[in-house]
């Protein structure tokens, strides 16, 4: 199954974990999608968790989650330090856009309490300038409340296992709050969708669509 009928699509991570955290259930959900993951930055630089291990722990993610539709890229950056929007811009595009076919790109929002997350944010609407390039936010940890999302992917069959692997493989983050069971199993959770009866869910939210 592929998700909304892309072939190939850029997930932009600032940190190692992001996009695990955020949108590892729908990558294996819709496993006849390639997702191309560009790993920006070993972490934020006042982190002392944020070294070459965090590398290692994204590929044990991988592999544990058994996820087989997904390429890893990692930045030559240890951090975003003194990076702005136009740089990550040129980056990007060099590093991955110019390289390959991709038809969406997955970053997180502006509505985010990590600066990081919202430099991010701000290339995507330049990355896809003059391409046919669909755009979609993803929820972190560190979104914020007036950030809305518009797209809900069930992965309640794989959100025990996600859970999991994010627990045995991100050693180094294990004494943050939001690695916690109980927090972990609450970012995958929602008044209105449990109304539907979906049961565990990641968050999108549609900024540019081309189908």
């Amino acid at each position: 199954m592929k998700f909304l009928n892309y072939d190939n699509v850029l997930c932009l991570s600032p940190h190692p974990d992001d996009v695990e955290l955020s949108m590892s259930g729908t990558i294996k959900k819709f496993s006849d999608t390639r997702f191309d993951i560009f790993c920006l930055s070993q972490g934020t630089s006042t982190d002392n968790s944020s070294t070459f291990l965090r590398r290692y722990e994204v590929e044990h993610f991988w592999k544990f989650f058994d996820a087989k539709n997904v390429t890893l890229r990692f930045s030559e950056h240890k951090s975003m330090d003194g990076m702005n929007p136009a740089q990550l811009i040129t980056y990007i595009e060099n590093e991955t856009i110019k390289k390959n076919g991709y038809q969406a790109i997955f970053g997180p929002s502006f509505e985010d309490s990590h600066f990081e997350h919202r430099l991010v944010n701000e290339t995507l609407q330049s990355l896809a300038r003059n391409k046919t390039l669909s755009l979609f936010e993803y929820r972190c940890i560190s979104s914020l409340h007036g950030w809305s999302p518009n797209l809900f992917v069930d992965i309640d069959e794989f959100c025990a296992q996600k859970i999991n692997a994010l627990q045995t493989c991100f050693k180094t983050q294990m004494d943050s709050y939001y690695f916690k069971t109980e927090n972990l199993e609450l970012f995958h959770d929602d008044f209105l969708s449990n109304k539907k009866i979906i049961a565990k869910r990641e968050f999108f939210k549609i900024k540019t669509t081309y189908l």
